[in-house]
């Protein structure tokens, strides 16, 4: 079976509320074979890793949304924590193999979710009236998984908008209260991106007369078969930059220069030819907001990490590891 963008719509309209009790079987419904199609597609039946995993599929409400939720959970005599990991924008669940794959390998048992609009998610795809969405999801997945018995210590592995619904939440504390998160590793968080000035010209003027533009896929890896997958067989992407997603961004940027400062700790990896986001502008702004976060910078590493080429995925993971040692989590 092929797993295509109406195979995608079936699925999402077939799957159930998440039950942390009952895994993903190995044969059963047309419901499961759907999952099978799905798994297989973006390699997430085929996660390497020193022990048998458990996965659990179904989704949770948030807001006015039906969010597709996944938990791969380690054996409990070998899972150290709990770790959630937030994709970026116009990504998904299935896009984070290597991310996964490696946390479950340090026996870490991971939550992630497709956010609005996002993968398996409701939402029209790639736009949000709010940030405050991606932060009220995040929050919203971490009380269901605590609700159902899935007890910490909690980590959280963030990429790109993923990092910028964290900070958020960080930032809004009297707002949004996740479960309390021990280790915060954000991946190229987005704040500003590049060429964010002429960006807002442009925001300004289209506002007026278009819903959205076409989107244009950045060259945002080393690996080239991830380019080419993304652009050519991954029937969860998506084609359009939405507007209001800029408008969103653009209120996020407000909110955060106006906030006050946070002391909560954070860990910032970020790559030197990343093109996406202005990352000489964001790396201070950041430390000047949070001034316990310690950055960390991969030479020639693009923005999108988790999918980088194993050189420097391997650099990556290594520093994501370094820094969750600290904690009592270790390498294999």
């Amino acid at each position: 079976m092929e797993f295509t963008a109406a195979s995608a719509k079936q699925l999402n309209e077939a799957l159930a509320a998440i039950d942390f009790n009952i895994a993903i079987p190995d044969v059963g419904s047309a419901q499961t074979d759907l999952i099978r199609c799905y798994l297989s597609h973006y390699g997430l039946d085929r996660l390497k890793t020193p022990w048998p995993i458990n996965h659990y599929l179904g989704t949770f409400d948030s807001l006015d949304y039906r969010l597709a939720c996944h938990y791969f959970a380690v054996p409990e005599d070998r899972r150290r924590a709990n770790i959630v990991v937030l994709h970026g924008y116009y990504d998904h669940v299935g896009l984070f193999r290597h991310a996964i794959e490696h946390c479950l390998s340090r026996g870490l048992s991971v939550l992630a979710f497709d956010l609005p609009g996002h993968g398996l998610s409701s939402g029209k795809p790639a736009a949000i009236e709010s940030f405050d969405h991606y932060s009220q999801a995040l929050t919203d997945c971490l009380s269901v998984a605590c609700n159902n018995g899935v007890a910490g210590p909690w980590h959280v592995l963030a990429q790109s908008t993923g990092a910028a619904a964290v900070i958020n939440c960080l930032l809004r504390g009297d707002r949004f209260r996740p479960a309390e998160l021990n280790k915060i590793v954000l991946l190229a968080p987005l704040l500003r991106p590049t060429g964010w000035n002429a960006g807002l010209w442009k925001y300004h003027l289209l506002r007026w007369f278009v819903t959205r533009v076409k989107r244009e896929f950045a060259v945002n890896s080393h690996d080239e078969e991830f380019l080419k997958f993304i652009f050519e067989q991954d029937p969860l992407q998506a084609r359009f930059l939405q507007i209001d997603w800029v408008r969103a961004l653009k209120d996020y940027l407000e909110t955060f220069d106006s906030a006050d400062s946070c002391s909560a700790a954070m860990h910032i990896i970020q790559g030197t030819e990343d093109t996406t986001v202005d990352w000489l502008y964001n790396l201070p702004a950041l430390t000047a907001k949070f001034p316990s976060a310690r950055t960390y910078l991969i030479d020639g590493a693009r923005h999108h990490m988790v999918n980088e080429s194993k050189f420097y995925r391997d650099k990556i993971f290594a520093v994501v590891d370094e820094i969750l040692q600290e904690s009592g989590v270790k390498g294999s």
